[in-house]
């Protein structure tokens, strides 16, 4: 654990500058903490820290991206739910932010030997 002082920490900082998306008409926030990144790995088999295994984003795995970076909010859907809210027309839009926010997410170069380990999203009908 880093010890709390008077200075603003990485997670704050990426709080303060949100990462919005529009869902279903709805405005949301992405962010990312250790939670959501235990809930990915559960949920798609994928380790968020190694970037080799996004390679091959699928459907799934793009969904439980967006879900888990809602996981802050004071009301989440469901996957499912959240599934449902999206039409595939709104993945261009929804696919950038993803990566942008779990991007922030990540330790900077200086942290990390790879700095290009947030998920490829592909746009409909493409391959990352």
């Amino acid at each position: 654990m880093t010890e709390q002082t008077g200075d603003k920490s990485t997670a704050s900082q990426a709080m303060a500058e949100p990462i919005e998306v529009e869902i279903g008409g709805e405005k949301h926030t992405l962010h990312y903490s250790l939670w959501s990144f235990c809930k990915l790995d559960e949920l798609t088999g994928k380790n968020p820290l190694e970037g080799a295994s996004w390679a091959n984003v699928r459907p799934n795995d793009l969904l439980v991206l967006l879900w888990a970076g809602l996981q802050h909010e004071p009301s989440v859907p469901t996957v499912e739910e959240l599934g449902k809210k999206i039409g595939l027309d709104e993945l261009k839009n929804i696919g950038p932010m993803i990566q942008k926010a779990f991007a922030r997410a990540m330790p900077s170069s200086d942290e990390k030997k790879s700095s290009n380990d947030s998920p490829a999203v592909p746009a409909p009908g493409e391959t990352a």
